[in-house]
């Protein structure tokens, strides 16, 4: 996923994270495993991870379904 500069800091990112999840749950999915190539982690970005629903595992998030 990436957010254009212009979009930054309008919750774009949590809507986008909230999308997949919500897709891939009505899919069938079990499980989602998010990680950054950039190293830039949701917390950096200021999205409350538990709020998306997401599990913190060192760097990388996850969510059970």
């Amino acid at each position: 996923m990436f957010v254009h500069e212009s979009a930054q800091g309008y919750l774009a990112a949590a809507r986008m994270i909230l999308q997949f999840v919500d897709w891939a749950r009505e899919t069938g999915c079990r499980e989602v495993c998010l990680g950054s190539a950039s190293g830039y982690i949701i917390r950096k970005a200021g999205i409350d991870h538990e709020w998306l629903g997401l599990e913190q595992l060192g760097p990388y998030y996850r969510a059970r379904f």
